[in-house]
């Protein structure tokens, strides 16, 4: 298979941050700290999974193809890439490789096959389509969690300080308060919604309110006494409560 633009994007992408390395997997953290941390709020790792597997799956040499790969040879760059996708998938459980053991029992979606799902026991090999090597990402219904809880997990796995990346002083919150009530929604029954959404409104009113310290804990930001984090704090929280209380309307109207 050669080279296409569309991977060409891929390679430039993935290796735009470990360019300057030799050999390139040596700057494996820089890889994580300005390209993937700061996307997971948005973006499955699932995705640069399956960029990998479609670029190892290319014959053409990767040495000189983009301006990031000058001066670096093909067996480092397809190094590179390998030993990324390995540190992806050990950091991030949810999104494996074909031939991986699955993280945990349940369903398991093939990442770029539209409804295609295989159920898959904990430890088991994730399989193989048409022989070749696939990514899946965990489909395992979510468990429901009490409104603290949900607030707190999605804090924890998404405001952390590294992947959140400097966003209150650069970015606006709405992008994020969405994110956040697309995947709270998943945690919270019909009682925990009101639960949830009263508590958000609660720390967004209460500068000192004893969950701060918990979000400052789980995220290792300052969000109590730092004026543009506590400010971006604000609006985030107000903006996911609205949020969920919309989805709960049409919730309370489905019954």
């Amino acid at each position: 298979m050669a080279i296409s633009n569309e991977h060409k994007s891929y390679l430039r992408y993935l290796t735009y941050a470990a360019q300057f390395s030799h050999p390139m997997k040596g700057d494996m953290e820089k890889v994580f700290q300005s390209l993937i941390n700061p996307k997971l709020p948005f973006e499955s790792t699932a995705t640069y999974l399956h960029q990998i597997v479609s670029l190892l799956e290319i014959d053409d040499s990767f040495e000189d193809a983009v301006p990031c790969t000058i001066g670096h040879t093909d067996d480092e760059i397809r190094d590179f890439l390998r030993s990324l996708a390995d540190e992806i998938e050990r950091r991030h459980r949810n999104a494996l490789r074909s031939g991986k053991p699955a993280s945990e029992s349940g369903a398991w979606k093939h990442f770029g096959m539209h409804d295609y799902y295989a159920t898959v026991m904990e430890g088991e090999p994730l399989p193989y389509v048409d022989g070749r090597c696939g990514v899946w990402e965990s489909a395992v219904p979510c468990v429901k969690l009490a409104a603290r809880d949900a607030i707190t997990n999605e804090f924890a796995k998404f405001y952390e300080k590294s992947v959140l990346y400097g966003a209150p002083s650069r970015k606006p919150a709405e992008r994020y308060f969405i994110a956040s009530a697309n995947r709270m929604a998943n945690f919270l029954d019909e009682k925990e919604y009101a639960n949830a959404i009263s508590l958000l409104r609660s720390i967004a009113s209460d500068h000192n309110h004893e969950m701060i310290k918990t979000l400052e804990h789980v995220t290792k930001v300052n969000w109590s006494s730092n004026e543009k984090n506590r400010i971006w704090l604000v609006e985030l929280l107000n903006g996911l409560a609205t949020l969920l209380e919309i989805k709960q309307r049409f919730l309370s109207l489905r019954h």
